[in-house]
């Protein structure tokens, strides 16, 4: 019987050529403010005025004043050291009178030195230093004066209000929450494979681009933010390590995030 060859398989060739290519990884998190606050009460009173501003999830801006502690007590604190200040410095100008007078009469006597009692240097500086610190009483009234008006620390919105109008507030009372309008944070924890092809900088110095997808209800947008630095140390239960990331003005715009909205971060 004649033997048959089998035909032999045909293959393609292909030649491959080294490239570099650009990795994309995707990781989870949530939307939460750079900075978020409680502003309490520096001083005591009863709240006489609040702002229309003063409501919960208002959003307000740096130095906009959100309401107003009772000042009669601090303007009369006001006043009181203003009069401190004004017989320190009388004292302080008779002094400076009665050692010219002492050095005159010293010179008359024909002596060339005279010691510093009769000069009434330490009476100068007594009354120097009691003017000082009249100064300093003055000072700190006037700043308990302004702060019975509670002012936005930076740009924001307002949540959680825990005091009102014709409120009594001591010294150290919770007056609300504010959080930051004008930095999000997102913290993505990486496996340590994600770490491996990540060169993550550690520090702001040498952020990455990356792109921040959030769905809200049947609505999707996605937006641009930046890998800004890595968490510390690793996470103690998962041994993950969190990349972080900064997006800015991310309440604002037709389409803003909201504070705790879960997104999808793609990472280069």
């Amino acid at each position: 019987a004649a033997i048959t060859t089998a035909p032999a398989p045909q293959v393609d060739i292909l030649t491959l050529q080294p490239q570099t290519t650009v990795l994309t990884l995707r990781s989870e998190g949530t939307v939460k403010p750079k900075r978020d606050i409680t502003l309490v009460a520096e001083v005591s009173g009863r709240i006489l005025k609040v702002t229309d501003d003063f409501a919960d999830s208002a959003t307000v801006r740096a130095g906009d004043v959100l309401l107003e502690i009772d000042p009669a007590d601090y303007h009369t604190e006001v006043i009181r050291a203003q009069a401190r200040v004004a017989d320190a410095e009388q004292v302080l100008a008779l002094e400076k009178g009665r050692a010219r007078q002492s050095k005159r009469e010293w010179r008359d006597l024909g002596s060339a030195e005279a010691n510093d009692l009769f000069l009434r240097k330490p009476q100068i500086k007594a009354a120097e230093a009691a003017l000082a610190a009249a100064r300093a009483e003055l000072s700190k009234a006037e700043l308990n004066l302004e702060r019975t008006r509670i002012r936005a620390p930076f740009d924001g919105r307002l949540y959680d209000l825990q005091a009102n109008l014709g409120q009594y507030v001591s010294l150290g009372t919770p007056i609300t929450n504010i959080f930051d309008s004008r930095v999000a944070e997102v913290i993505l924890p990486l496996s340590e494979r994600q770490l491996r092809l990540l060169d993550l900088p550690l520090a702001a110095s040498a952020p990455a681009d990356v792109t921040v997808h959030a769905r809200l209800g049947s609505d999707t947008q996605e937006r641009t933010a930046r890998l800004v630095r890595n968490a510390a140390r690793l996470d103690s239960d998962t041994r993950q390590l969190a990349a972080i990331v900064e997006i800015s003005q991310p309440f604002a715009g037709p389409q803003p995030l909201y504070a705790g909205q879960f997104v999808d971060v793609r990472l280069p």
